[in-house]
């Protein structure tokens, strides 16, 4: 299973102005309430991986995948409440992109790119590649994720 969620703060898409005066906190709370009711979610789509915080520590997620900061790091395990890990993992920058939508010829800065491998409709694994301005790619290396069996 996938979710995701707009940036509470600063997205202009979706429909975060709908309903307004709901922290940062707040957002992942309630993310964390749709995340933990029912099946496990393989993935959790988030601008920052803070947002998926409450959700990896009630243990309810495989793996959160946010932005923000525009540098990469993780994927890293956090044990949740009810024993089970999940990993946070941020996605570097995509070259100094400003808007929603693509446009223009080429990244100006470094731009990264996050693969993830799924099995059974889970993911197993995480990898990095940067597209630098020269035209070279540089390829990060395969992290194995270790989930546990449950489904």
């Amino acid at each position: 299973m996938l979710l995701g969620v707009d940036d509470p703060r600063s997205s202009g898409l979706g429909n975060w102005r709908d309903e307004t005066g709901l922290s940062f906190t707040e957002v992942g709370e309630r993310l964390a309430d749709v995340a933990c009711d029912g099946d496990r979610i393989s993935t959790l789509l988030v601008h920052d991986a803070n947002l998926g915080r409450e959700a990896l520590d009630r243990g309810c997620v495989d793996l959160v995948i946010g932005g923000h900061t525009h540098v990469q790091s993780g994927p890293d395990p956090v044990l949740g409440s009810n024993a089970r890990v999940g990993y946070r993992f941020t996605n570097g920058t995509t070259g100094g992109a400003a808007y929603a939508i693509a446009i223009g010829s080429k990244p100006r800065r470094d731009a990264d790119v996050a693969l993830v491998t799924y099995r059974d409709e889970r993911p197993v694994g995480t990898q990095w590649v940067r597209l630098r301005t020269d035209g070279v790619f540089v390829v990060g290396p395969y992290v194995e994720l270790a989930l546990d069996d449950e489904e």
